[in-house]
This record gives structure tokens, sequence and C-alpha cells, in this order.
């Protein structure tokens, strides 16, 4: 992510703890890093330019706590408690 930048984390709050724990147990939807099936705890975000025209995107996911402490690692950021 060399061209990235706007790096950010965040806990989820207890309501959308709550929904995701539900999609969890209903869909089985886990973290978003590739092959992880751990339950989401934070929503990460950065933005990055797309293709020639240098268009700016935003990025979010939602990650586990293992995935959220690799990230804040990477850009320098304090985990959200």
């Amino acid at each position: 992510m060399g061209n990235s930048w706007d790096h950010k984390m965040r806990r989820l709050t207890q309501e959308e703890q709550e929904r995701f724990d539900h999609n969890l147990e209903v869909f089985g939807t886990t973290c978003g890093a590739r092959g992880c099936k751990g339950r989401i705890e934070y929503i990460t975000s950065y933005r990055y330019v797309t293709g020639a025209r240098g268009r700016t995107t935003r990025a979010r996911r939602l990650v586990c706590r293992d995935h959220a402490e690799k990230f804040a690692r990477k850009h320098g950021l304090e985990m959200p408690m």
C-alpha cells in the first residue's frame, strides 16, 4: 500500500457489534481478511488512487482483533479500546 494514506481504525459500537454477531450466527460473516474466520470487532479504512485517471477511493474493511492489530502496527496507529 505504498500509495495509500489517511489510515484510520475504530472499534465497532455496541449496536454494530450486536448486528455483526447476529450476521456471524446467521450468515457466517467473519473477518474481511482473506481466509480469516475471526469475529468482526473493528473497521479499518484508508484512501488510495485508482487507475490512470487518478481517482481517489476509500477502502473499508471489517476485521478481527488480530488483523486490526496488524493494520495498526503497519500504519503507526494506536489500537482503539
